[in-house]
């Protein structure tokens, strides 16, 4: 069941400065790549950026990824139970930047890569997800053909993982084989001077484009 409850601001710490945020949104979120894993994702939206942080259930504080393969389509990566991992979606430098792990390093990195629009076609298709209107839209994207169901009575630039470019709040998201899917469960208006939990500053890390760590 989607919750709807009010709250409302904040700032980053990290390598990137966060805007105040407006909303709040928990996601449950399913990878059934190798068996169904679910893990509980929160996405912060702001006009100008959006911060998604997610992992299974555990001690958010303790991190550990295990790189899998480098494709983002394929969702390449394993995440330890008590990891948390967060992607920062930045409008006002059109870049995107994802915590990972260095291929055969115990080490983590940020990656960064652009924030690439996103062809979305609307299919004229519509429904209630509790009590908001939405609509369906559907994108090929990293390898995947998604569809989202979105509600412009939130406005949202930004959506779970780096699904972007819709003018509402996501929903709900799965890809065409059902191996990736979120599902809102819970949407706060933020609290003034709030600060959500980010991995990417809570340490030091090397910065390095897609393309390099990609080699």
């Amino acid at each position: 069941m989607l919750a709807i409850c009010l709250l409302s601001g904040f700032c980053y710490k990290g390598v990137l400065a966060q805007p105040d945020y407006s909303y709040h949104v928990t996601y449950d979120m399913l990878l059934n790549l190798d068996g169904h894993r679910k893990y509980v994702a929160d996405l912060y939206i702001a006009a100008t950026g959006g911060l998604f942080v997610f992992g299974l259930d555990g001690n958010p504080t303790e991190s550990g990824l295990i790189a899998r393969d480098s494709t983002e389509a394929a969702f390449g990566f394993e995440m330890l139970d008590t990891a948390r991992y967060s992607i920062f979606s930045d409008r006002r430098t059109q870049r995107i930047l994802h915590l990972e792990q260095i291929p055969g390093s115990g080490d983590l990195c940020i990656v960064s890569e652009p924030l690439s629009a996103i062809e979305w076609e609307y299919t004229g298709q519509s429904r209630r997800i509790q009590h908001l209107p939405c609509w369906e839209a559907k994108a090929r994207f990293m390898g995947r053909n998604y569809t989202v169901w979105f509600t412009d009575s939130i406005p949202a630039f930004f959506g779970p993982w780096k699904l972007h470019g819709l003018p509402g709040l996501v929903l709900e998201a799965s890809d065409d084989s059902q191996e990736v899917m979120f599902f809102a469960r819970l949407i706060r208006n933020m609290e003034a001077g709030a600060r959500p939990y980010d991995p990417m500053a809570a340490g030091s890390f090397e910065v390095l484009d897609r393309r390099e760590y990609t080699r």
